[in-house]
Formats: C-alpha cells, sequence, structure tokens
C-alpha cells in the first residue's frame, strides 16, 4: 500500500504544479498579451455585448464618416470588440505600454478571430471630441483606406479615457472547428467567402518548412471545404487566401496544432507541463530570449541571379531618389536587413503566394523579431511587378506603401528582388527607424 500511496501523491503534487502553471501562464498572457498556447477551437459563437454611453457617440460619429464619403461602413463583430477591450484595459491599468503585433494577435485568438487584416487605432483622451476628431483623422488618412468590413470598440475610464478600435478587413468567414488534428487523420476546414470575393486558396505550411496547398471543394455559391492528412505533430501555419478586384490577399491565419495522444497519465501530465513551459518561454521579451535554432532569423537561401540582385538595387535608387526629391534623408541598405528582404522574396518566388505573411516563416513582425533588434519603427512593402520603375509606380500609388517611402524617420533599409517560375517578380523593401 505503501508505495501505492507515495505515487499518488507524487502524482497529486505534480497535477498541482501544472495548475499553477496553467494559472500563472494564463495571468501573464492577461498582463503583458505575449503570444499564447493555441486555444482547441475557433470562431466560437459569441452573445451580443452592447455598447456602453461612452463607446455609443464614437460608434455614431465614426459610422456617419463613412455614409457621408459614400463608402461602406463596417459592422460591429463581437470578437473584435472583446479583443478590444482586453487590450484597453491593460493599457489603461499600465500592463500594457504599447501595442504590438505580439499582443493583438494574441487578443484576437483568445475570442475566436484569427483575422489577418487588422487595422488598430488606440488613444487616451479626457474628452470625446478628442477621441473622435483624432479617429476622423485616422479614417481619413489610411483606416479607411484599408476598407474594413467589421470593427470592435472598447472605452476603459481610468485617471484619463481609453479609447480602442480594431478595424478587420475579412474576405471569408470560417466555420466553427477545433485547432488540434490528431496525427494519422484528416484535418478540416470550411468557411463562406464574402461577397465579391472569389478562388479560395489554402496554404499550409508543416513544421518541417514544407508548403501544402490542399484542394479547395466548392458547394453552393459561397461556400468552401478543405481537408488533409495529418502526418507529423507540432504547429501547422494555416493561411486562407481570397481575391478581388484588387488581386489575391490574405484573409485569415492562424495555427493548427498536430498531436499523438500520450501513452500514459504520466506522459498526459508531462505534455501539459512542457507546454506551459514552453508558452512561459514565449511569453519572455525578446531581449532576454536566446535566438532560436530551429528558427533562425533568415535562412539560408538559394543564390540569387545577378538580375535579381542588379533589380534590387535599382529600386533602392529610385526610391531614393524619389525621396531626395520630397528633401528626405537618403536610405543606407544594411546586410541584414537585405537578407530579411531577399528571403521573403525568395519564399514568395518559390512557393508563388503574394503576402506579407509566409506560410513557413510566420509574418513580417514575426521575421523581424528574429533578429533580435530594438528599433522604433519596422515596416515592409511588397510588390509583384515587371521591372523596379514599375514596382515604385506601384507604391507610390497605394496610401499605405507610399507613407512608408516618406516617412522621414526611416534611415537604413534592405531591399530584394527574385524571379518566380511563372516569371513574376517579387520585390520587398524593408524600412527602420533605430
Amino acid at each position: 500500500m505503501t508505495p501505492h500511496l507515495h505515487v499518488s501523491f507524487r502524482t497529486g503534487l505534480l497535477g498541482l504544479l501544472a495548475l499553477g502553471l496553467f494559472f500563472c501562464a494564463f495571468e501573464f498572457v492577461q498582463a503583458s498579451g505575449p503570444r499564447i498556447p493555441i486555444p482547441t477551437s475557433f470562431h466560437s459563437r459569441l452573445g451580443r455585448v452592447p455598447l456602453d454611453h461612452d463607446e455609443k457617440p464614437i460608434a455614431s460619429h465614426m459610422l456617419r464618416w463613412f455614409a457621408k464619403k459614400s463608402k461602406f461602413a463596417p459592422q460591429l463583430d463581437m470578437g473584435l470588440r472583446l479583443a478590444a477591450q482586453q487590450l484597453a484595459g491593460g493599457l489603461a491599468r499600465g500592463r500594457i505600454r504599447r501595442l504590438s503585433h505580439k499582443q493583438v494577435v494574441p487578443a484576437l485568438w483568445l475570442f475566436g478571430r484569427s483575422d489577418h487584416q487588422i487595422r488598430v487605432f488606440a488613444m487616451a483622451f479626457r474628452q470625446t471630441h478628442e477621441l473622435t476628431d483624432a479617429l476622423e483623422r485616422a479614417l481619413a488618412s489610411h483606416l479607411a483606406q484599408h476598407r474594413p468590413n467589421f470593427f470592435g470598440l472598447a472605452v476603459v475610464s481610468r485617471k484619463v479615457k481609453i479609447g480602442l478600435l480594431l478595424f478587420s478587413r475579412r474576405g471569408a468567414l470560417l466555420e466553427q472547428g477545433s485547432r488540434l488534428c490528431r496525427v494519422g487523420q484528416m484535418c478540416r476546414l470550411s468557411g463562406y467567402l464574402m461577397q465579391g470575393k472569389v478562388r479560395p486558396l489554402v496554404m499550409i505550411g508543416n513544421p518541417h518548412g514544407k508548403v501544402l496547398r490542399p484542394k479547395v471543394k466548392r458547394s453552393g455559391r459561397n461556400a468552401f471545404a478543405v481537408e488533409w492528412p495529418v502526418r507529423w505533430s507540432g504547429p501547422m501555419q494555416v493561411q486562407v487566401m481570397v481575391t478581388d478586384q484588387d488581386g489575391p490577399w490574405i484573409t485569415a491565419q492562424y495555427e493548427i496544432h498536430g498531436w499523438e495522444p500520450p501513452t500514459s497519465r504520466g506522459g498526459l501530465l508531462r505534455h501539459v507541463v512542457q507546454g506551459y513551459l514552453r508558452a512561459a518561454t514565449l511569453s519572455s521579451p525578446p531581449s532576454q530570449r536566446k535566438p532560436s535554432k530551429r528558427h533562425p532569423a533568415v535562412r539560408p537561401t538559394r543564390k540569387t541571379p545577378q538580375t535579381a540582385q542588379n533589380m534590387a538595387k535599382d529600386l533602392w535608387q529610385n526610391v531614393n531618389a524619389f525621396r531626395r526629391k520630397q528633401s528626405l534623408s537618403f536610405l543606407r541598405r544594411h546586410p541584414t536587413l537585405d537578407a530579411l528582404a531577399q528571403s521573403h522574396a525568395n519564399d514568395m518566388a518559390t512557393y508563388h503566394y503574394f503576402a506579407h505573411t509566409s506560410p513557413r516563416h510566420g509574418s513580417f513582425a514575426d521575421r523581424f523579431q528574429r533578429l533580435g533588434w530594438t528599433v522604433k519603427i519596422a515596416q515592409e512593402n511588397i510588390v509583384a511587378a515587371r521591372s523596379p520603375k514599375e514596382a515604385l509606380r506601384h507604391w507610390m500609388e497605394s496610401p499605405s506603401h507610399r507613407s512608408n517611402l516618406i516617412e522621414p524617420k526611416f534611415r537604413w533599409t534592405g531591399v530584394g528582388a527574385a524571379v518566380g517560375k511563372d516569371g513574376q517578380i517579387y520585390f520587398v523593401q524593408v524600412y527602420i527607424a533605430k
């Protein structure tokens, strides 16, 4: 009897330890908003959360602005609203000092939203008109040009009020499903296309760096579904791409985990403890983490043809010539930033997609953070064009890309170019302000 009781007592202690790690990890997520373990489901049904007396006039003012400009007004989304409440509360309590990609995305994941096209507006104010005036200027300059069709709003009152809006441009609505797929079985994803969106494409990056493109089945006018076999354990990067009148763009991105059931109770406990220990490691600031050996900042790439190198150089010179005409500073090239830009250009050319987020290496924020640099601003421009001159012209015609070209704070840049098998040329330029 004694050995049996001893084992039970030890198992109980390990269970309490696992439970403690769970609550510690969850509290840390709520406090600082780092990357968190993926929830087991997504796009869960959420009840109505009405706007309060501080939020109603802000939402009404914003919708009147859209109506006055003859633009499609976005709809209130409960998942975005709950994410905005969490982020605004963290800012008001001082638990979050600034919003970044690593904080916004986990907040969206917590409430079942995995949209890729997200814009954030946040402001501290005392009078409501201060917030509405600033929001109107932001809508006129860049927020409305994003063409959002959903939004979330939150106002939190402390010493000063914090107002936060999340704008989402969504091309497809994904149905409720599991984020855990068992190894050896089929994983399924289904959803509906929004109006005006066509040709859904799903790309899956597996833990070994390979990209899968399973066949998408259409049923009816807007419904689609896709299935693929899970042959590995670990995270899979899933991207859903749609096409509209402006071309293809990624509407959703998230992780699905392939898993194998533990063979024993002790194995299950170790699996839980190790998972939350990994979460605590991911939650530490970038300056305290060692660079990952499995995912280096810039992966080795094939030797770029001389023609592509010349095109990258020409684009850099053309951008500096344009900035010179605007009386802006000269952008100096940095070899590390060149490698970062070239790696993403090669990735788009090799796997034939066009997006800031790679199905193998993640978003631009993910790729840049692996450098371990601390900078004030970091941005990325991408374009598919036939020449450097055409690439610059496309950027100048796009308000969001043009804002990066004329940003006076930028001093360093990295440029890359790659030619795909179909002859398409992909240009990437990275900008930073230290």
